[in-house]
């Protein structure tokens, strides 16, 4: 019977027959090289002359799947929390900025994020009175 060590040595030799998980093996120095700022072209153009056979969408893709395998991106850095912002229902007589602010901006608008695909037809189906819209924008700009 062969040795435990002997075994793990022939099964670490073992390599992946398809192309994700020869690239896999690579994932570790390729995200590193890209995170340096090295083009994804560039790395592709080096995998192919090695025997690879990648284009774009396949490295992007497999990159992609390692790093979501890795734990958020592969990013080290946790990822910031988004509370979803709220679509109000227009009522009547009522002007409903598109783009809500908070109070604390000094007056910049914040940008809405969507979190899924009901807030975003939730958002365009919110129909907006653009004569009132444009009188608040006038009023408020009179009071500057």
């Amino acid at each position: 019977m062969a040795d435990d060590g002997d075994l793990r040595e022939v099964i670490a030799g073992v390599q992946g027959r398809t192309l994700a998980s020869k690239l896999r093996q690579l994932m570790p120095a390729i995200d590193q090289k890209v995170r340096e700022g090295v083009g994804h072209e560039d790395l592709i153009q080096a995998l192919n002359e090695q025997g690879f056979s990648l284009n774009l969408n396949t490295f992007r893709s497999n990159l992609y799947r390692w790093r979501k395998a890795q734990g958020g991106e592969g990013s080290t850095q946790p990822k910031a929390s988004v509370a979803p912002v709220p679509v109000p229902a227009p009522s009547k007589g009522s002007v409903v900025s598109p783009i809500p602010s908070d109070g604390n901006s000094g007056g910049r608008a914040q940008s809405a994020r969507f979190e899924n695909k009901g807030d975003m037809r939730r958002a365009r189906q919110t129909e907006y009175d653009l004569d009132e819209l444009t009188a608040a924008a006038d009023s408020k700009e009179t009071d500057q």
